[in-house]
């Protein structure tokens, strides 16, 4: 079922088989599903296009009884990958084959999987992955007192390497993403112990940079929910004080990357915490709080809209997670009471332009 543009379900979930309790959400539109990871409860995953839902629980289902927090579809290795925290050997990170629970792999140590801790085996806490610049699956994971790596990436899908992000102090790594100067980046999201940093830049010769946060450093809070990068290589960051943009020059002698020591802040959600930022169809920024959901347009210089619970059906104002159909230009919003469906007009650019009607073509202009 397709929405029609500007039209908002006010509640398609807890509707669905497990709960309304949602750490994270994640649209594949390849798969035209909607995955939804519930910590300890276990995963739903929605059909748009049937509004079907199914559920796998880790209790009398096919899942492990570990803690599901996030997902993403790698369509370089038609894998999901799903986080996974846990010990005894079941945390660490879990694929679908296809998005089909029945061929679910387990990766752990083994496989290059960082654990919790210099050569910890038995408990892993893993962040949010994506995919990286050149089709690498990138994942961060939390890092005990001694242990400089971070971040881990895999090419083949099977095996991965673990990358040094050069902090030997325990951190909470939560979140990732890789700019078009194959740059990494990584982000410490909101924890009591292990307390956050800010982000980690890897440059691509290894040596590594702590963009620091807090009063009196570069970003505003050391606590970062969210990263993106922008169609201008800036990195947003999703903190508990707004959305501040970080962005850099490369030394032509040395190759190193020199970061602007003054992120840009975005006027509109300065103050507001943020919890998740996601890119729709036509490039806009959808910036979830705790007062709702700010649209952006791509360089953050304008608003679109505000969506709270007082101008719209938004089921609560707490949007923990966001996920974007670009094909349908549909959102899914997700908090503490359920996921709100929204339809807006920002749908994704076709690629042939064969049925287009160009008149007059050329234009002629005789004065």
């Amino acid at each position: 079922m397709q929405l029609e543009a500007g039209t908002v379900i006010p509640k398609i979930y807890p509707s669905g088989p497990l709960s309304n309790f949602i750490i994270d959400l994640h649209y594949s539109g390849s798969l035209g599903k909607l995955f939804v990871c519930m910590g300890s409860l276990g995963i739903s995953v929605f059909e748009s296009q049937h509004s079907v839902w199914a559920g796998y629980g880790v209790r009398g289902g096919p899942l492990p009884a570990t803690i599901f927090s996030s997902s993403f579809y790698d369509t370089v290795h038609s894998k999901l990958w799903i986080s996974a925290s846990g010990g005894g050997g079941i945390g660490g990170l879990y694929s679908w084959m296809n998005g089909d629970e029945s061929t679910m792999q387990h990766y752990g140590f083994d496989q290059g999987v960082l654990g919790y801790g210099v050569n910890d085996s038995g408990f892993n806490v893993m962040g949010k992955g994506t995919l990286g610049t050149h089709g690498n699956f990138i994942v961060p994971s939390f890092v005990a007192q001694g242990n400089d790596k971070g971040l881990i990436e895999t090419t083949d899908g099977k095996t991965f390497k673990a990358i040094t992000v050069g902090q030997t102090n325990a951190a909470p790594f939560g979140v990732c993403a890789q700019d078009q100067d194959n740059i990494y980046y990584v982000g410490t999201p909101i924890f009591s112990d292990p307390s956050p940093l800010g982000v980690v830049a890897v440059a691509t010769d290894g040596t590594t940079q702590l963009i620091a946060g807090g009063s009196g450093q570069p970003l505003g809070s050391a606590s970062v929910d969210a990263v993106i990068v922008d169609q201008d290589n800036g990195l947003w960051c999703g903190t508990t004080v707004g959305v501040q943009v970080l962005t850099h020059s490369i030394n032509f002698q040395t190759g190193e990357p020199v970061f602007n020591p003054k992120p840009r802040v975005l006027t509109f959600t300065d103050q507001q915490n943020v919890h998740a930022i996601a890119v729709d169809g036509v490039g806009n920024k959808w910036v979830g709080t705790d007062d709702g959901v700010f649209v952006l347009n791509a360089d953050g210089s304008d608003s679109l809209a505000h969506f709270t619970t007082a101008n719209s059906p938004l089921i609560d104002n707490t949007v923990v997670s966001i996920a974007i159909d670009a094909i349908n230009g549909e959102a899914y919003l997700g908090t503490p009471k359920g996921i709100s469906r929204v339809s807006s007009i920002y749908k994704e650019g076709g690629a042939n332009f064969a049925a287009m009607y160009i008149y007059p073509n050329p234009v002629i202009q005789n004065s």
